[in-house]
């Protein structure tokens, strides 16, 4: 009986031993597991802000040359054509692609004294505007426009609008230019001009005196 006891105990310190060894195997396994989950959760870590740095300089080329390359519309300086009976804005696309179409709502008051001031709105569509193009132009029709009459105070003249176009780049928001000018006489040089007016203030006078707010977008 002593015997079988004592054999029990050696092999229950055997047994013990076995689950020791296989706890110290287990343990080992876990740590070897635990630092390659560690290794590839960096790693992961890494790769994840590796591609966030590459979309982003992904993103910053295209916006780089979105701003170098897209259309750029400007209104130059109005002219006048008597003989057409027209102001001319010359439309300048300084970009370096044509824009798309252009979609051009204008406002004019034309207050003549000793008559009712009235004001009209129009709407116009042009073709795309290459760029370095200095051709294009916006004319504005005034039946009743006058040197003579600007010169002597008997006539004034007010232009404002709104240019709204596309820049060349597919979904890209419409872009859109205010113009504002008025009509000036000047005793020193004997000459009539056109001259910048404000275009946050004078805009929305026109609206609300021909009652066309409609703004038309490129398409």
């Amino acid at each position: 009986m002593h015997r079988t006891y004592s054999e029990m105990q050696k092999q229950t310190t055997i047994n013990s031993s076995a689950l020791i060894e296989a706890k110290n195997a287990v343990d080992t396994s876990q740590s070897q597991i635990d630092r390659t989950m560690d290794k590839m959760i960096i790693q992961t870590s890494a790769q994840i802000k590796a591609a966030d740095a590459a979309k982003r300089a992904a993103n910053i080329a295209t916006e780089t040359l979105h701003v170098s390359e897209r259309a750029y519309l400007s209104a130059q300086n109005p002219k006048f054509r008597f003989d057409n009976n027209a102001i001319r804005i010359p439309l300048v696309n300084t970009g370096r692609l044509p824009t798309g179409m252009v979609s051009i709502t204008m406002h004019t008051r034309v207050v003549n004294i000793g008559q009712t001031p009235r004001t009209f709105a129009k709407h116009r569509k042009l073709n795309p505007i290459p760029f370095g193009d200095s051709e294009t132009a916006l004319d504005i029709i005034i039946h009743d426009i006058s040197k003579d009459a600007i010169f002597a105070g008997n006539q004034e003249i007010t232009l404002a609008g709104v240019i709204s176009y596309r820049d060349g780049f597919p979904e890209t928001p419409i872009r859109s230019l205010t113009y504002c000018y008025q009509t000036t006489a000047s005793h020193v040089t004997m000459d009539v001009y056109l001259v910048s007016c404000d275009e946050a203030i004078i805009l929305p006078e026109l609206q609300k005196e021909d009652g066309d707010y409609k703004v038309d977008r490129a398409q």
